[in-house]
């Protein structure tokens, strides 16, 4: 089952390509013939509540999907799901539903609350 998921997210780009092509709209639609559809899990920490809002002033609120295990501070105008990536079944069927073409991977556990 973890393969077939490896193997559906193979084709997706990794945040450090999106970052070196940079947050360019026209690039995409010039080269894909569409705007990107970006996935983002772990929405609420402290990179996802700052990149949210400018993905979503980019790509548009239709093109991004953010999640976490709880609801960010400041609502994304995006569509919002509560999801614990360690919960593979649903992560899968989330990703599968939305069909991005980026996926940015954003959970961790900051130092100070990981060694509690």
């Amino acid at each position: 089952v973890h393969g077939e998921f490896y193997n559906y997210m193979k084709p997706a780009k990794t945040l450090s390509i999106v970052f070196a092509r940079g947050f360019s709209s026209r690039y995409n639609i010039k080269r894909h013939g569409r705007v990107n559809r970006i996935f983002i899990s772990g929405c609420s920490g402290q990179v996802g509540s700052e990149l949210t809002p400018i993905l979503e002033s980019i790509y548009g609120v239709q093109n991004i999907m953010v999640t976490d295990t709880r609801e960010p501070a400041q609502k994304p105008k995006c569509t919002f799901e509560n999801l614990n990536v360690l919960d593979f079944e649903k992560y899968s069927d989330a990703v599968q539903k939305f069909k991005p073409d980026t996926l940015i991977h954003l959970p961790a556990i900051l130092s100070a609350n990981g060694e509690k």
